[in-house]
């Protein structure tokens, strides 16, 4: 769901998924002032659940992609198998078949505004590649899980 809004407001975000262990760190005098933030949430977190993802996220390559690890892929894909797609690293697929199409979209404008060789157009290559394969495999969640068509 939140990559669906991300996407739709042009946001591009990487990110990665693991399963392990996070403790949530509450300390009552430095959370009041964020507090009163009505558009703000503010996190402390740390475990090793936290690391893996992170280190995964740093070193499964360029594009807007959420990486998994092979514990969550395997969570995920007993759960719904549309939403994993096979790669170097396991992917999260997000979207329903219209949302990956207009995704697809996007990728591809960016890909052609970008720079040949920079670092943009290595993400929004990657990007591309990676809605090109999503719908080339038909990685789509059923319509219900898009909280925003009304369905």
């Amino acid at each position: 769901f939140m990559y669906g809004n991300w996407f739709s407001e042009l946001v591009y975000v990487r990110a990665a998924i693991s399963c392990g262990d996070v403790r949530w760190v509450d300390d009552t005098s430095c959370d009041k002032p964020f507090r009163r933030l009505p558009n703000f949430v503010y996190a402390r977190i740390y475990g090793k659940g936290l690391v893996t993802a992170y280190q995964l996220e740093q070193q499964s390559g360029p594009g807007a992609i959420c990486f998994l690890t092979e514990q969550a892929a395997a969570l995920l894909r007993d759960r719904e198998p549309a939403s994993v797609l096979e790669g170097h690293a396991p992917m999260l697929c997000w979207a329903t078949a219209r949302q990956a199409q207009v995704a697809d979209g996007y990728a591809t404008d960016h890909l052609k505004r970008s720079q040949k060789d920079s670092p943009e157009w290595r993400h929004a290559n990657a990007t591309k590649h990676y809605w090109t394969s999503v719908l080339t495999h038909g990685k789509f969640l059923p319509d219900e899980y898009d909280k925003t068509s009304g369905v």
